[in-house]
């Protein structure tokens, strides 16, 4: 099957799986187990074969999970409203857990972590609303996360933040002022930003194509900018009426991106697009109307070419693709 042809609109739902407000869904490492946090602080491991939740973790705080990363050595590392980070160990099959350490520093809630591996160290980066990035590094003779540095270059809480490994950049973007700033891996310092491209509008979601593009999607646009130079490269879409709120970069070079119309949020839908040859533009190759009746929060892809969608209208929906 030449799955670079497979359009999303001919995805078909194929299992719903009911569950409160998801934030972030992840596939673990063993591609057994999908992990979700939620707007009502539940953490739920379940297993993709027989759709069994093996551990539902409801216990940690009483505040919003906002994001959650896999570690080495079947940890997982878990954001929160109530502006901490919680790595837990898993055991047992995923079923069984140990809280192992809290993170402590920031002073509003986190929207995003990323694990960095640079050279012989360890890092995860965490972005928060109180507009900073905090770089935590890994002590490796307790396995435990000191705080190692803040970056600070925004005025606007952060929404997204994503690793270059190509140029050895961090980028991070922030919520209203449309700035996107870029730090150096090796030291975490600052490089340059962009700004003022377009003042008040959202940043959403960043991705990073062929090692060299950043993607930034929003409130009515969709960017793409040359990492190397920090240049604008196009401008994909504006629409005043729609929301871009989740990019996902397919096993196939294709890029799939989540829409909700302003004043609508009983449709999302998810736009699929190709990458011109030239690296200049992103050509709209299909579109799937109406798979969640709220904003889809995240999007998995599988190994047997499904692909796993979440959103906040508490549904989990697994789809396969169909030949028309």
């Amino acid at each position: 099957m030449d799955i670079k042809n497979n359009k999303i609109e001919n995805y078909k739902s194929k299992s719903i799986i009911s569950l409160s407000k998801v934030t972030t869904i992840i596939l673990l490492e063993n591609k057994e187990d999908i992990v979700s946090v939620s707007l009502d602080s539940k953490i739920i491991i379940f297993e993709l074969k027989f759709y069994k939740t093996k551990l539902t973790i409801n216990n940690l705080t009483n505040n919003t999970l906002l994001d959650v990363k896999e570690l080495k050595n079947n940890k997982l590392v878990v954001t929160s409203w109530d502006n901490t980070i919680i790595i837990l160990q898993l055991f047992e099959n995923n079923s069984k857990y140990e809280k192992i350490q809290t993170l402590n520093k920031h002073e509003s809630f986190i929207n995003a972590i990323i694990e960095i591996k640079f050279e012989n160290e360890n890092y995860l980066a965490s972005s928060s609303a109180d507009a900073s990035v905090i770089i935590w590094r890994l002590n490796k003779n307790n396995e435990k996360y000191d705080y190692f540095k803040t970056l600070k270059n925004t005025n606007n809480q952060i929404d997204s933040i994503i690793e270059c490994k190509k140029h050895k950049e961090l980028i991070s973007s922030s919520h209203q002022d449309f700035t996107i700033c870029f730090y150096d891996i090796k030291t975490f310092n600052f490089i340059t930003k962009i700004e003022e491209i377009m003042v008040n509008r959202c940043i959403r979601a960043l991705q990073i194509i062929n090692d060299d593009i950043l993607i930034c999607a929003g409130y009515f646009f969709i960017y793409l900018f040359n990492i190397e130079n920090h240049q604008l490269i196009n401008n994909i879409e504006y629409n005043d009426n729609i929301e871009y709120n989740c990019v996902y970069l397919m096993k196939n070079g294709n890029i799939l991106i989540s829409e909700i119309m302003i004043g609508n949020d009983e449709c999302s839908n998810i736009c699929q697009y190709s990458f011109d040859e030239q690296k200049k533009n992103l050509i709209k190759i299909s579109s799937h109307q109406k798979m969640h009746k709220s904003y889809i929060t995240s999007i998995i892809e599988l190994e047997n070419n499904e692909i796993i969608t979440c959103g906040y209208d508490n549904l989990i929906k697994i789809w396969n693709y169909k030949s028309s």
